[in-house]
């Protein structure tokens, strides 16, 4: 039988065939040395039949999505597969195979059945996948209780255990859950000392920062500072505080790595904090560290940067300009493009022609939406109040937007530089659009 064919067979009757017709088609197909039970289909038996086989009907079985019937409940299949798994390998298959599956089934089934091979499994595709809520997960397990059940692990599975209690501390920290990572505070005294840096390098707990410092050997600026690093791309302010108090700390390092792309959650406290420290070189990633205060619009944190004796807005040329334009505080646009060591002269006309072909688009759409309201408003019926509702806000947005760029105009209208590049054409044009 070819492989179309086989595939054919399976995904007509797992999606659209009767359980009984589909079960005694794959027997056939298979030649499975005993019948599948009813109720209770062994899929490792698919997976492992005839071979090479095996792999085009496991693969087949990945892509048909396939549901079975058990207990009058219907699991997906990778669900079944890990209830009958033999062996945290194939366990990990499975999981692996169940991103788009919710959390509640998985961890329904290792509270049920308190399977360490399913508890190692989930949590190493957790960590290594970054799929499903963690956080729901581990919490599950400790509400459960199961956290007695894995420490009583013996024999050949004491391996997972050590690993599995080391991976809820390193994900507790990570996330901040001091009460879980207390339960394990005899186990994080026996954790080496280069994985205590590691759970250091990525906590988000101040708590459990200043318990890992209490180790010998934990080091506030492990692996060229990378705790700091992380601590400023997460924009917690208190751990920064806390890093900061440590000589060896450098908020500079790796050239203001922690001011790159990488950057989860900037915070103006954190940028005010690493500045009034003074240990922060911010010349190292000038254009990344001015680019991210100016789109989060904060203000007092681009005064600062642009009041910095290291910092050269012009350097990075036309890039911060056009962030500058689009940034959502115009207090911050006006601020910056106002900053006398730009050299605007050569854009100038470019910017300006843009900025006054949207003004005059936007002009346009509110004049339309004016007279939809009047239409609206004049008719005999009484018209849709949400639909006005909804009119009026958008010319609202426009005659705002309009204000912002008449604002902006006018600030680039004012230096020098611009003024002088345009032509005696160009600056009455561009005047008389905001009324000078």
């Amino acid at each position: 039988m070819e492989t179309n064919e086989e595939s054919d067979i399976l995904i007509k009757y797992a999606q659209h065939g009767s359980y009984l017709d589909w079960k005694i088609e794959l027997e056939n197909l298979l030649k499975l040395e005993k019948p599948l039970k009813d109720y209770d289909v062994n899929w490792l038996a698919l997976v492992k039949a005839n071979g090479l086989r095996s792999r085009r009907i496991y693969n087949i079985i990945k892509k048909a999505k396939f549901t079975v019937i058990s207990n009058d409940n219907r699991d997906p299949v990778w669900i079944h597969l890990i209830k009958n798994s033999n062996n945290v390998d194939e366990t990990q298959l499975a999981i692996d195979n169940m991103k788009e599956f919710d959390n509640m089934s998985l961890v329904d089934h290792i509270i049920r059945n308190e399977d360490i091979d399913s508890i190692y499994a989930v949590f190493n595709s957790v960590t290594e996948l970054g799929i499903w809520d963690l956080d729901y997960i581990i919490r599950q397990i400790v509400d459960n209780e199961l956290i007695e059940f894995i420490q009583s692990v013996k024999g050949t599975r004491v391996e997972y255990k050590t690993e599995i209690i080391e991976l809820i501390i390193s994900n507790a920290a990570k996330l901040g859950k001091d009460d879980i990572f207390d339960m394990f505070e005899d186990a994080v005294n026996n954790i080496p000392v280069k994985r205590k840096n590691k759970l250091f390098a990525h906590t988000s707990s101040v708590r459990i920062a200043k318990i890992l410092l209490s180790y010998e050997g934990v080091d506030p600026a492990y692996n060229d500072n990378k705790p700091i690093i992380n601590a400023i791309r997460k924009g917690n302010v208190e751990l920064v505080k806390l890093l900061l108090t440590y000589d060896t700390v450098d908020p500079s390092a790796q050239n203001s790595a922690a001011f790159d792309d990488n950057m989860e959650n900037y915070n103006s406290e954190v940028l005010k904090t690493l500045l009034k420290d003074g240990r922060i070189d911010p010349s190292t990633n000038d254009a990344n560290i001015l680019s991210l205060a100016i789109d989060n619009g904060d203000l007092e944190g681009v005064e600062l940067l642009l009041g910095h004796s290291k910092i050269n807005p012009s350097v990075a040329g036309n890039y911060l300009v056009e962030h500058a334009l689009g940034s959502p505080n115009i207090n911050v646009t006006k601020l910056f493009l106002s900053d006398s060591r730009l050299n605007l002269s050569n854009d100038a006309s470019d910017t300006l022609k843009n900025l006054r072909k949207n003004y005059k688009n936007t002009e346009q759409i509110i004049k339309k939406l004016n007279r939809k309201l009047e239409k609206l408003q004049n008719e005999e019926t009484y018209p849709e109040y949400n639909e006005i509702l909804t009119i009026t806000a958008k010319i609202e947005v426009g005659e705002g937007k309009l204000h912002r760029i008449s604002e902006i105009i006018s600030v680039l209208l004012n230096r020098e530089d611009v003024w002088e590049s345009l032509t005696d054409r160009q600056q009455e044009r561009y005047s008389k659009l905001i009324g000078g």
